[in-house]
């Protein structure tokens, strides 16, 4: 196993993080999703879905969740949208946001997404991204 930088200790890649978390899933598409749920697949944490923008928003009001992997080609109320709103609300500000896309971003998009914590390409997901954006994610959960 790889060292942490932390602490120099073998870090081990089955555990996503300490202890369970909720992962809200914010993207239209359900392979999509299903394909996040095979990534983390840790039973321990609590999977939420929603499928267009306004739903997702509204589930991050309302289930407060630890992190959230959102997709920018949204219904209703597109992924930058939706990261602003969460980004202005104090009661998710907090939460650590992926940002899922298969979008090639340019640099004035990339702008957009300043309150994204991690900006991961669908093409190219692998267990090992989003153990890695949960991790840095887990010790801020509130």
């Amino acid at each position: 196993y790889p060292a942490s930088p932390a602490t120099n200790e073998p870090v081990e890649r089955s555990h996503i993080a300490d202890r369970a978390m909720r992962i809200l899933l914010i993207d239209d598409e359900d392979a999509s999703r299903y394909l996040l749920r095979q990534l983390i697949g840790d039973a321990r944490h609590q999977i939420i879905e929603a499928a267009d923008g306004v739903n997702g928003l509204k589930k991050a009001r309302d289930e407060h969740p630890d992190a959230i992997f959102l997709d920018l080609q949204l219904p209703r109320l597109d992924g930058y949208a939706v990261l602003e709103e969460l980004a202005a609300d104090p009661q998710t500000s907090g939460i650590a946001v992926a940002v899922s896309t298969s979008s090639l971003l340019g640099s004035e998009h990339r702008a957009r997404l300043w309150a994204a914590r991690a900006i991961l390409p669908k093409n190219s997901l692998s267990r090992e991204l989003v153990a890695a954006f949960l991790r840095e994610a887990a010790p801020e959960m509130r």
